[in-house]
């Protein structure tokens, strides 16, 4: 009897001993997992920082990023995150959703010049947002113009029927863009609604609220983002380098005010529209002045001054 009881007791704690052992290689193995899967994030995030970061200097460039796996893509203003990794912030004036998903990502650049060259705008898709842009034909030729199979690849130009929209409703997020047309408010039930309202410059709205864009590489911004708050934030630092280099005008228009002396060459002129420039809060001020600086550097030319930009 005593027998049967001490090999009850070792069988009841060789048991337990092997329930710990295989808890502690099950959460072992588990542990291994999520860190082989954080080591994967890190290594695309990099990878993707440096793509991004490789288009700095490109003009009218396009390029696929190719993921090594299937991936959550987060653009925060100009944070980039995949997965729960630290965002790495990326020097750029970058535009896209929110939130991105898939195993191959797309980016395009594009020269703004408003009216000198500003900076570089980007722009950044995965295949999982789709967009569906509703515009007059002057518009589509703006959008498009020098970039035609770029931009055709990434908007769609045509609204498809009802039943291809609920067939896309499942795997896509799905967008509508209204440029200077009615907005048809049955589309909403497929998907976000952004209205615009305007050419060169005007007023973009969203969900959660309207702003203004200035250049239809800001126009394409406004298309690409899908909030208010995201599409200012990459506003707000294009408008920062817009005063920067402003700024750099106006010290070279001060600097050939002082050296030439043709009463007919109105650098001084250039500079006060210059201040001016910059410190415009609305589309509408912007574009004013945009037009008074391409009038003004043409005059020159004219007369047979140096040209300021």
């Amino acid at each position: 009897m005593k027998g049967q009881i001490e090999n009850s007791l070792t069988w009841i704690f060789v048991s337990i001993v092997g329930v710990v052992i295989l808890a502690f290689f099950i959460f072992f193995a588990s542990g291994m997992i999520d860190l082989g899967g954080a080591k994967v994030s890190f290594q695309i995030q990099n990878m993707l920082y440096d793509k991004v970061l490789a288009m700095g200097y490109a003009n009218n460039q396009k390029d696929t990023i190719d993921l090594p796996r299937t991936s959550n893509v987060y653009l925060n203003c100009n944070k980039l995150t995949v997965e729960d990794m630290n965002p790495q912030t990326v020097n750029l004036i970058i535009f896209g959703p929110r939130e991105m998903q898939g195993n191959k990502l797309f980016i395009w650049s594009k020269r703004w010049e408003y009216p000198f060259w500003i900076a570089n705008i980007f722009y950044l898709k995965d295949s999982k947002n789709k967009i569906y842009v509703i515009a007059d034909d002057e518009t589509k030729l703006e959008l498009i113009s020098g970039d035609e199979k770029t931009f055709i690849d990434f908007l769609n130009f045509s609204t498809p029927s009802k039943n291809i929209l609920n067939a896309e409703k499942s795997s896509k997020i799905l967008k509508f863009v209204f440029i200077n047309k009615p907005v048809d408010n049955t589309l909403r039930q497929y998907g976000e609604i952004i209205e615009i309202d305007g050419k060169e410059s005007g007023i973009v709205t969203f969900n959660d609220g309207s702003s203004y864009y200035i250049g239809y590489e800001m126009m394409l911004g406004a298309i690409m983002s899908d909030s208010k708050g995201n599409y200012d934030c990459m506003k707000d630092k294009a408008l920062e380098q817009l005063q920067l280099v402003s700024d750099i005008y106006i010290r070279k228009s001060n600097f050939l005010s002082q050296k030439v002396q043709d009463p007919n060459c109105g650098y001084a002129l250039m500079s006060r529209t210059l201040g001016l420039f910059y410190k415009s809060n609305s589309a509408s001020g912007f574009e004013n002045f945009r037009q008074n600086l391409a009038d003004e550097n043409s005059n020159l030319r004219g007369s047979g001054c140096v040209p300021l930009f």
